[in-house]
């Protein structure tokens, strides 16, 4: 463990991860550039003002002005508007609107926007849609109102992340302006991502940040700028809400809730506690043996029961005496009509066959839905199965007609 006098900087005390060290090999190099960038964060702390949140927000609404185009954001957040209920103007509540920008920005992998969880405040959502609704006049948000709502959000954490890669340049030395050498701005970028990550450094994260640099201090490049160092953060930041994402995977559902990394004034990086994933029909068959598999037995008998009496019915039908043929048996009229008139019976009994298997189908489904069992697992098979017997019921060679002396 670190002791605390070694973790103290004047009257600033840097929350360095006591036992990290202890924890996977992570070098005295990383745990060094972790502490530093504790103090980076410490020193600047960006927080948005409400001249930041005004600014934002105008920028986005004279630009719909301006141009007369859908907003970018408008083909993501339509589907969710509409999902939402609205008020009598069609627009959508406060309620609503934190919804829809929750519901927007977790599609980005492990975001949760602040203020979108029940009970949660954030000044800065707050803010934005008290300026939205005086600007409305209480007529709600519309969707191309929401969309600039996103945008300024959006904005907003861009501007968060600059100040702080601002914040480690200039506690690594390094000018704003013209181009530093990879090697400093690997290191001013390590500052930032300890500053990104807080205290809560976990030994999988530490890991992770070890690959990330070994990577970066391995690809090829020269010089670079400012915002070449700011194209590295996004994709940092980028590769590690995926990573994030994919630790939340091996977590219990129970856990997940609660594991979210404050990295963000405007957001935090969640385990969303997402469905698993739906199983196959037979995976879903078995897992619901014996009731299912029951079901679908009973499904195989009827349908057996119904082809096979399609079947009888028909030969019963052709193999039936005709009354033509008694009345005028031998004339050549006769036979005539003979071969008129059986096909129009054969046609009559496949019809009723193929009513009464429609009429049995769909009595299975009635009782299978009040019962909880009308699963695909069990329709497809019984179905599928009911059909092969029809077809061949229909297709089987009929017996050949004694022919008349």
């Amino acid at each position: 463990a670190i002791p605390a006098s070694l973790t103290r900087s004047g009257n600033f005390i840097i929350p360095c991860f006591a036992g990290m060290a202890s924890q996977r090999a992570v070098s005295l190099f990383m745990l060094a550039g972790l502490c530093f960038g504790r103090a980076v964060q410490g020193a600047g702390v960006w927080q948005a003002t409400a001249e930041d949140v005004e600014t934002s927000l105008i920028t986005e609404l004279a630009g719909l002005v301006r141009t007369g185009q859908p907003h970018r954001f408008e083909a993501a957040l339509g589907p969710i508007h509409a999902s939402l209920p609205r008020n009598a103007h069609g627009n959508l509540a406060p309620a609503e609107v934190r919804s829809a920008l929750g519901q927007l920005f977790a599609k980005r992998p492990g975001w949760t926007l602040k203020g979108t969880r029940p009970g949660e405040e954030a000044w800065v959502l707050t803010h934005l849609q008290k300026l939205m609704g005086d600007r409305l006049g209480g007529r709600g948000v519309g969707l191309r109102e929401l969309a600039a709502l996103a945008a300024s959000l959006e904005g907003l954490a861009r501007k968060e992340a600059t100040a702080r890669l601002r914040a480690a340049y200039e506690a690594s030395g390094l000018a704003l302006t013209g181009r530093s050498s990879r090697t400093e701005v690997l290191r001013a970028l390590r500052l930032y991502a300890e500053a990104y990550l807080g205290s809560n450094v976990s030994a999988s994260t530490a890991s992770w940040m070890q690959r990330w640099e070994a990577e970066q201090w391995s690809a090829e490049g020269g010089e670079l700028s400012f915002l070449d160092a700011g194209s590295l953060v996004l994709a940092m930041e980028h590769q590690f809400s995926r990573f994030k994402l994919r630790e939340c995977s091996s977590l219990e559902p129970s856990a997940t809730e609660a594991r979210c990394l404050d990295v963000s004034s405007l957001y935090s990086l969640c385990c969303h506690s997402t469905p698993a994933p739906e199983p196959s029909v037979w995976a879903a068959a078995f897992a619901d043996f014996p009731e299912l598999w029951a079901f679908s037995a009973a499904c195989f008998l009827l349908a057996a029961a119904v082809a096979a009496g399609s079947r009888l019915f028909r030969q019963h039908a052709t193999e039936e005496p005709n009354e033509v043929d008694v009345a005028a048996e031998g004339s050549e009229e006769a036979e005539a009509n003979d071969d008129v008139a059986k096909p129009e019976k054969a046609a009559s009994s496949q019809q009723g066959g193929v009513l009464c298997t429609c009429a049995v189908l769909g009595l299975v489904c009635a009782a299978a839905a009040p019962a909880d069992l009308l699963d695909v697992s069990v329709l497809a098979p019984a179905s599928g199965v009911g059909l092969l017997l029809l077809a061949a019921a229909r297709l089987a060679p009929k017996q050949p007609k004694a022919k008349k002396c």
